[in-house]
């Protein structure tokens, strides 16, 4: 470092000098392109008036919108958020339907695999398995995912094993 300076600082020097001329090098403002909306006392009489009857900070913005007064709904949330306007909500817990059987034959699940490559092909495969036992029924390599696969290789399981 000669002068003190990184070597990145020159090439943006650099590139802006290319581009605007000495102008390119007058330091430029680092203030936001959008400043912040400034909470007026109307827009907090709104927005509270509008939180009265329920409505959250996404709703409130569209009611806003169509008194004309525009604001992005995260302002809108950061400020019901500082006045203690907004409860946690409880996260529904998702329940989730267990497949699997207690007997074989009973269900059959069934996959496509892929793309994927060998020996410069891309192929698919195609896995059926007994949900029980999880016994691999048939498993297919194929060039493309089709139904066709599906119902030759079902056809050919069923004939093996059975109706499930």
């Amino acid at each position: 470092m000669v002068f003190s300076v990184s070597r990145s600082t020159l090439y943006r020097w650099r590139t802006a000098y290319a581009k605007h001329g000495r102008e390119g090098l007058q330091p430029r403002s680092t203030a936001p392109h959008r400043p912040k909306t400034v909470m007026t006392d109307l827009l907090r009489e709104r927005i509270l008036a509008h939180r009265t009857l329920g409505y959250g900070s996404q709703k409130i913005t569209v009611l806003l919108k169509r008194e004309g007064l525009t604001v992005s709904h995260m302002t809108v949330y950061r400020f019901l958020k500082r006045n203690d306007l907004v409860r946690p909500q409880n996260q529904r817990k998702r329940h989730y339907k267990a497949w699997s059987r207690e007997r074989p034959n009973e269900l059959w699940q069934m996959d496509f695999k892929g793309p994927y490559q060998r020996e410069g092909r891309t192929l698919w495969r195609f896995d059926l398995m007994d949900d029980a036992s999880r016994m691999l029924l048939a498993s297919v390599e194929c060039e493309r995912a089709t139904s066709k696969v599906v119902l030759d290789t079902m056809r050919a399981a069923v004939r093996r094993y059975g109706q499930p």
